[in-house]
């Protein structure tokens, strides 16, 4: 193949490419449900629905990470493996639609207001206060599959799923620490916002950003104010110290207990431990750090878990430490 055949090969590629984003992000307008997945997992979805596989695998927990309850799902689904693959994710894509219509759908947001992006600048610390600050002034309860956290590995095809999901599902969704993102992936999701106000002029919007750098000097936040969606939200605006305590309360329930202090070495681990002894349950420690992802905390629970002898003698001591720089704690 000589250079002038490779160029050629190249534009191809080019077109084929640009035609696959394209029928994709049609996809993603009728089918919501489809911008929550990535690479390998939209075929584990479409074994999952053809094969029902175990509560084990990995589709089972992405199905109800969207809200879907795997169990009631219809034994009666047929899907043709072998359609080319964007037949294969329309017809995926009908069937969670369907899904989603026929389960109870929580946490709508129907906002009919000037569109907008809350910002929030804050510190490492303070992520958690913004987040529930955040759901809070948009009316509705956090949910974790309404949150976007970016990090350096961040494609420009997860962040434009992202942007579909504010746009079309209805939800009030948060993108956490855009700093992360490379200029040119926050040049193209400004431009596709300005994209879809333009071609679908009457749909409304509001989701929110958080950052703990300063703001001023990203390209995205500079964007969002010239083209005035950029809606600040400021300290007071945000959950005081009870409201925070209060709000972090509804999440962890009877049977969790969170630990948490901006030192190490204060006897965290051995209060936790103490606490399990005293309870009769079977310690297990589950700690999560690194680059990680869903599917990774899935496989590894599992693991964890299939070890113990009766899961509801079980009592897990989730420690979470730095996550691609990123420390989860709370004031």
């Amino acid at each position: 193949m000589d250079f002038d055949e490779l160029i050629s090969f190249e534009t191809k590629l080019g077109k084929l490419l640009a035609d696959w984003e394209d029928q994709l992000c049609k996809l993603y307008k009728e089918h919501i449900e489809l911008t929550y997945f990535k690479y390998q997992q939209v075929w584990s979805i479409e074994q999952h629905l053809l094969n029902r596989t175990r509560v084990s695998d990995n589709a089972y927990h992405l199905l109800k990470y969207i809200g879907i309850q795997p169990e009631l799902i219809p034994n009666d689904i047929i899907l043709d493996v072998k359609e080319d693959p964007i037949n294969r994710i329309k017809n995926i894509g009908k069937i969670l639609s369907a899904l989603m219509c026929t389960q109870r759908v929580i946490n709508e947001h129907e906002y009919q207001g000037n569109n907008r992006v809350l910002v929030v600048k804050t510190s490492e610390e303070g992520v958690m206060r913004a987040i529930l600050s955040l759901f809070k002034i948009g009316g509705v309860k956090a949910q974790i599959n309404q949150m976007f956290s970016c990090t350096e590995k961040t494609t420009w095809m997860e962040l434009k799923a992202f942007a579909y999901r504010c746009c079309y599902s209805k939800k009030f969704h948060l993108l956490i620490r855009l700093e992360l993102l490379p200029i040119s992936i926050q040049d193209k999701f400004i431009e596709l916002l300005l994209q879809i106000i333009k071609l679908d002029s009457d749909r409304r919007f509001q989701f929110g950003v958080i950052t703990t750098t300063d703001e001023k000097n990203q390209s995205l936040i500079n964007s969002l104010r010239t083209v005035e969606l950029l809606h600040p939200i400021y300290d007071y605006q945000m959950l005081n110290k009870h409201d925070l305590k209060k709000e972090t309360e509804k999440f962890i329930g009877k049977n969790c207990f969170l630990v948490t202090s901006g030192i190490a070495g204060l006897g965290k681990s051995t209060l936790i431990r103490d606490r399990i002894d005293k309870s009769g349950k079977q310690y297990l420690k589950f700690p999560i750090s690194g680059h990680i992802d869903l599917e990774t905390l899935t496989g590894r629970l599992h693991h964890y878990t299939n070890q113990s002898l009766s899961a509801s003698n079980l009592a897990i001591h989730i420690d979470i430490g730095i996550i691609l720089d990123i420390i989860f704690a709370t004031d």
